[in-house]
């Protein structure tokens, strides 16, 4: 048995009437049950990262030298892949539904190659944009005017807009079936209908992020073994139940309102369902069903 293997049988699912922990209580007894797999998920998308680590170091020694520091984006910028697949087997653990570590990681690494990898690739160069325009604007309102104020602080805005939009590309990506247009979208309503998610995670996320930068390299013994996946398990935590509110559970009434046949009174999740419906059906949840509705 290989260690990214599992030995346990799907269950049954998660029973409506099933009381669960909430909140923070919950978080934690998932984690710690699950710590050993996220430790097995974190290491296979570390080892997977080596390459790209490895193409940005030679990025940095060949590239001549007044351009050779873009080499650091290569990984940040195909790593879509495997930010996905950890997506995928992280968001199961936080359902409570069943994973093969090792081959859904790369089942949907390969299945969401053409979405993630171009997300990755429009994070990377957004991202890079609005750094260099944080940067000069700041730079010219301290030493020239307080007229940058106003596009310094445009600039921090969309820069919290699109980091807020990452907390659900990937789960959208790795859930349902729609054009990236759609996922984009959808990501963009959810910065207001989830702010309160979205702030909480952004605050948790720079304490792992800022105890990670000051204590390093020593942080390296928690980034390796489990550092990735520990945020990406805050991340989908947090950010799915919105997800879930709006697409998701709107799209399973329709279809057992439509479909009874389909559904038993047991789980209350289907994956092959979710992810085998039409484009347009999806994307209309935000005009045939308000939020109020839920």
């Amino acid at each position: 048995m290989g260690i990214f293997s599992s030995n346990r049988k799907e269950g049954p699912g998660v029973r409506k009437n099933e009381a669960q922990k909430k909140g923070f209580f919950r978080f934690t007894e998932l984690y710690f049950r699950k710590f050993w797999d996220l430790c097995k998920v974190n290491l296979l998308f570390v080892a997977c990262m080596v390459p790209l680590l490895g193409l940005s170091y030679l990025g940095l020694k060949y590239f001549p030298q007044n351009i050779n520091g873009l080499a650091l984006l290569i990984p940040p910028a195909l790593c879509g892949p495997l930010v996905a697949g950890m997506t995928y087997v992280v968001r199961n653990f936080v359902t409570e539904r069943h994973a093969f570590l090792f081959s859904d990681f790369l089942e949907q690494a390969k299945k969401n190659l053409a979405q993630s990898l171009a997300v990755s690739l429009l994070d990377t160069v957004a991202g890079y944009l609005l750094f260099l325009a944080i940067r000069v604007y700041l730079t010219r309102m301290q030493y020239e005017s307080l007229v940058f104020a106003l596009p310094f602080a445009l600039a921090m805005v969309l820069a919290l807009i699109f980091l807020f939009m990452n907390y659900y590309v990937f789960l959208m990506i790795v859930t349902v079936d729609l054009p990236l247009t759609g996922i984009l979208k959808n990501a963009l309503l959810f910065c207001v209908l989830g702010i309160a998610k979205n702030l909480f995670i952004t605050v948790w996320g720079g304490v792992l992020l800022f105890a990670c930068l000051w204590y390093f390299p020593l942080t390296l013994f928690f980034i390796v073994p489990i550092g990735f996946t520990t945020f990406t398990m805050i991340t989908c935590f947090n950010a799915y139940p919105i997800m879930d509110k709006y697409i998701v559970t709107p799209y399973y009434q329709r279809q057992k309102e439509e479909h009874p046949e389909l559904f038993d009174d047991e789980p209350v999740f289907h994956d092959e369902l979710i992810e085998e419906q039409p484009h347009s059906e999806l994307m209309d949840t935000w005009n045939s069903r308000k939020p109020q509705d839920k």
